[in-house]
């Protein structure tokens, strides 16, 4: 599974001695997927939470979207203007 090995990876830099040199304390979640199912990114979101919950970070924000199949579909959507103000409020 993709999203195991890109969390894995989330992980691992986060639990390093260094993370305590760049304070960090928010993370944010930024997700966009093909189908349009409800519950796309319900598995997504429970390894999310978990990583807030272990590395006691506060969550900035997410922004899901969902039926972007080919290039330009985002746009068609308010994901870029979600994104856009979350990474203001960050």
């Amino acid at each position: 599974m993709l999203f195991y090995q890109e969390a894995k990876a989330l992980i691992d830099r986060l639990h390093t001695p260094m993370r305590n040199e760049f304070k960090l304390k928010k993370l944010a979640l930024i997700l966009v997927g093909a189908a349009t199912l409800p519950e796309l990114f319900d598995a997504i979101k429970v390894q999310y939470r978990l990583v807030l919950n272990y590395f006691k970070l506060e969550d900035a924000g997410t922004v899901f979207v969902r039926g972007a199949k080919d290039k330009g579909d985002v746009k068609n959507t308010d994901g870029l203007e979600k994104a856009y103000q979350l990474g203001t409020a960050i």
